[in-house]
């Protein structure tokens, strides 16, 4: 149990500074070297530094720590964004890693935008969207279900409350 939850908690500790020097693995590396120490006294002391380093970096803010539901709701709240490539966000080649294809939500509010009767519309969650081309009968408002799919070429097309398909961009 002890072993499972160090490892799970390493996983997602990596120094900032690590990413440049030192392999995610290596650093995790260190600490389950610890594990491969016969004599309890000095396991324990491997422990014991290790968990001060982990501490001291966290203090520090060169290491934060995501659980996988902050890791969900940091794609999510991204959706729409172009973003390096960043392990941190799982790798797009990992079964695990969930890519956000989709986004289910609410629309918080809309105005004009942008000329040529453009459209903004600010998603419950943060994140606003632009419509690409003007429609007169698109016309949503606050309150309603929006969901927002990728497209194929990397465009996004987005339907209010079960309507017609709008194609959007992401643009704060």
């Amino acid at each position: 149990m002890f072993k499972a939850a160090c490892l799970a908690i390493l996983w997602a500790v990596v120094p900032a500074s690590a990413y440049a020097q030192v392999s995610p693995a290596t650093s995790v590396d260190t600490l389950l070297a610890c594990l491969d120490t016969r004599d309890s006294t000095t396991r324990l002391a491997c422990y014991d530094r290790e968990a001060r380093a982990a501490r001291s970096a966290i203090a520090a803010r060169d290491v934060v720590v995501l659980d996988r539901a902050e890791v969900r709701r940091t794609r999510r709240s991204l959706f729409g964004f172009s973003l390096p490539s960043m392990k941190v966000f799982g790798d797009k080649n990992d079964a695990k890693s969930e890519a956000v294809s989709r986004l289910e939500t609410t629309i918080k509010s809309v105005r004009r935008g942008g000329g040529y009767g453009l459209l903004v519309m600010t998603l419950a969650e943060g994140g606003d969207w632009q419509t690409i081309e003007a429609n007169r009968d698109f016309s949503p408002v606050g309150g309603q279900a929006i969901v927002i799919r990728r497209g194929p070429l990397g465009n996004y097309n987005a339907n209010v409350a079960g309507g017609m398909a709008m194609r959007v961009k992401r643009v704060n």
